[in-house]
């Protein structure tokens, strides 16, 4: 990895300490950012808050499908 990113690992090197939050590559070369996780969480304190902040935008549920409420489709 580079000197910028430290902490950046493979996903297969990654022991329980370790955030998994997904970086680049793919199935056998994910790489995941490596920092230390918070308690509680499979992420570093950093992704955590993302992984767990609500959308930036308002949804609904109508029918068991989300849909944001300016109409707009949820990806």
């Amino acid at each position: 990895m580079s000197e910028d990113t430290p902490h950046r690992r493979l996903l297969i090197d990654c022991e329980r300490l370790h955030c998994r939050w997904p970086v680049d590559g793919s199935g056998a070369d994910l790489v995941v950012c490596g920092d230390l996780i918070r308690d509680g969480s499979p992420y570093c304190p950093t992704h955590h808050i993302r992984a767990y902040a609500p959308p930036p935008w308002r949804t609904v549920s109508v029918g068991g499908v989300v849909r944001r409420v300016d109409g707009a489709p949820v990806n």
